[in-house]
């Protein structure tokens, strides 16, 4: 039975050491900071996820919240746009949010 508790101690420690914020990121095509990404959801006007489950905020873009007006208008045109397609971003840091901020920069958004 101690084997057990030993066991659970080393995966502890593992998970601990291997751990980092950007764990759970992967691209499918990345050079440097420049990606290209699988548009699975949008979230609003200026987020959305990708395929591999990481969360985009477009940076230098803010768009109404969904409780603002005009908010579903900016997430539809945002969805009509860019999602179900594959994007190139380039990667600029973190928000407040833990967000990636990114540059989408392989498809015009047009509302």
């Amino acid at each position: 039975m101690k084997w057990y508790y030993i066991f659970g101690i080393v995966a502890i420690i593992y998970t601990v050491f291997t751990w980092s914020d950007e764990h759970y990121e992967e691209y499918d095509k990345c050079s440097g900071n420049s990606c290209l990404v699988y548009v699975s959801r949008v979230i609003d006007g200026d987020t959305f996820v990708t395929d591999s489950g990481l969360r985009v905020r477009i940076n230098g873009y803010n768009a109404p919240e969904l409780d603002s007006p005009g908010g579903y208008e900016a997430k539809a045109c945002l969805v009509n746009n860019i999602q179900g397609k594959n994007i190139r971003i380039i990667l600029q840091g973190r928000d407040y949010y833990k967000r990636q901020l990114a540059t989408v920069t392989s498809h015009r958004v047009t509302c």
